[in-house]
């Protein structure tokens, strides 16, 4: 179509007496031209469809950029949600922390007071292991223990390794002591305490009266006593002595070094003994 409207603008344009060459050639320069433009114009078209589809691919480009974006300030919204629940959740676990320390020094504590009173238990359980029904007692009778005095003014005429009899019995528990003898025997083996007392008593010598005794376990010394007259006044020595005693083991008192000596009474010469513990 376009080539015909050409030749028809050619025959009108060109002179009547212009030769057929000159119109050939004017025609194929035309004819050019008009390819070349179609040419041009079909690049234009491709190019503008290209342009059309690229549009139409950055609108879609440009919808999903901003789907994501609002999915990404959804996410950032949660995203400081979260935040803020970690952060109130860590000052809990700084408190609970905190508890947790308070709880440990309590318990601490706690655990001190259970093993002091653990301990204080264990003792109490020693002692009650310790068997406290077994001392004082005499096959299950009862305890030991005994004290006997001499009761009239004055015992004269005592001589060297004579027994000193403290005929007045005070207390006699478990019936060791005879006051006829002035001898203990030991009911049960066991640690036993046994004290003298003696005061000088001789009228007929003014001064330079002196008192010598001994307690004695079965020939076996424990303890000596002394008293001595410094002039008109009477002189009182005494002693208390700690020892272990077998079963049938007997013990008195006896004078040493003296003759004729004489003892004071109205119980101020005495002789004491007690069980401690039964073994």
């Amino acid at each position: 179509m376009w080539t015909l409207i050409l030749v028809f603008l050619s025959c009108l344009i060109l002179p009547q007496n212009s030769s057929c060459i000159e119109t050939e050639s004017c025609l194929e320069n035309v004819l050019k031209r008009l390819q070349d433009l179609e040419n041009r114009v079909s690049v234009q078209d491709s190019v503008i469809e290209e342009l059309r589809k690229t549009t139409a691919t950055l609108r879609d480009s440009n919808a999903e950029l901003r789907e994501t974006n609002t999915e990404l300030q959804e996410t950032n919204a949660k995203l400081r949600a979260t935040n803020d629940k970690l952060h109130a959740a860590s000052f809990q676990l700084v408190e609970t922390n905190k508890e947790l320390r308070n709880a440990y020094l309590h318990l601490s504590e706690a655990n001190a007071e259970l093993r002091e009173a653990s301990r204080m238990n264990h003792k109490l359980t020693s002692l009650k292991a310790f068997k406290p029904a077994k001392r004082f007692v005499l096959n299950n009778e009862g305890p030991v223990a005994f004290t006997a005095a001499i009761l009239p003014l004055v015992i004269d005429h005592l001589k060297t390794n004579d027994i000193v009899k403290f005929e007045t019995v005070i207390t006699d528990i478990g019936g060791g002591y005879n006051n006829q003898s002035g001898v203990f025997v030991a009911p049960v083996t066991g640690i036993y305490m046994f004290s003298c007392s003696l005061m000088e008593h001789y009228e007929m010598v003014s001064s330079g009266v002196m008192v010598n005794a001994e307690i004695v376990q079965s020939q076996r010394v424990l303890g000596r006593i002394f008293a001595a007259e410094p002039g008109s006044y009477h002189d009182q020595g005494a002693q208390t002595v700690f020892t272990h005693v077998n079963q049938g083991d007997q013990i008195w008192v006896r004078t040493i070094d003296n003759q004729n000596l004489g003892l004071g009474g109205e119980l101020y010469s005495t002789f004491s003994g007690y069980l401690l513990l039964a073994m």
